[in-house]
């Protein structure tokens, strides 16, 4: 397709896969199920397209539902099942990457490598629930570029009643640190002031 249309259009049922591409070989190793790749070069047009784009909308009109399904879900499962293996995963779940070569003129780059924003006002879930049952970090952030502009963390609000920031431990019950949107700090105490 070079303008235009579609290569592959599937109207979806209540069930079923539009696309499946099944792993069930031992011998795979470097395969992809979806590969978007290219090399464009010359006076290029500017891109405001999306690479990948699931945008579906439902709209509820009689009756109420609870929707558990994911619009994106990753999840790899490997086992091992033999006392004299060692399988080894040292590869990302999700790796997301950008990189701008400057060989010649100005390259600017004021793109968030990922973006989350919830728009519903009274929606009550986290915007990033981080969820980790191994022996890493959480999180680790490591700025490499010693020109960075100094802060690892921003955290913003817009309310001086809220908390900026909120460190606790054994599941919520002790306080630990608490940052206020209003510059009050307090260490083991939730209502510093």
């Amino acid at each position: 397709i070079t303008t235009g249309g579609k290569a592959v259009n599937v109207t979806a049922n209540s069930s079923g896969i539009g696309l499946l591409y099944n792993t069930t070989q031992a011998a795979l190793t470097t395969g992809s199920a979806v590969s978007v790749t290219g090399r464009a070069s010359g006076a290029l047009s500017a891109y405001t397209g999306a690479l990948l784009q699931v945008s579906p909308s439902r709209t509820l009109t009689s009756g109420s539902i609870d929707d558990t399904g994911n619009q994106l879900q990753l999840a790899r499962t490997n086992i091992v099942n033999n006392a004299g293996s060692t399988f080894t995963v040292s590869g990302d779940v999700a790796n997301l990457s950008s990189n701008c070569t400057q060989t010649a003129g100005t390259c600017t780059d004021t793109s968030n490598i990922l973006e989350l924003n919830q728009q519903y006002a009274t929606a009550s879930g986290a915007v990033l629930n981080v969820l980790g049952a191994g022996t890493g970090n959480l999180a680790t952030l490591d700025a490499t570029n010693a020109s960075a502009n100094g802060v690892s963390v921003d955290v913003q609000s817009s309310s001086s009643s809220q908390y900026a920031f909120r460190v606790t431990s054994n599941d919520g019950a002790t306080n630990g640190l608490y940052v206020r949107a209003d510059g009050n700090v307090g260490i083991g105490n939730a209502a510093p002031g």
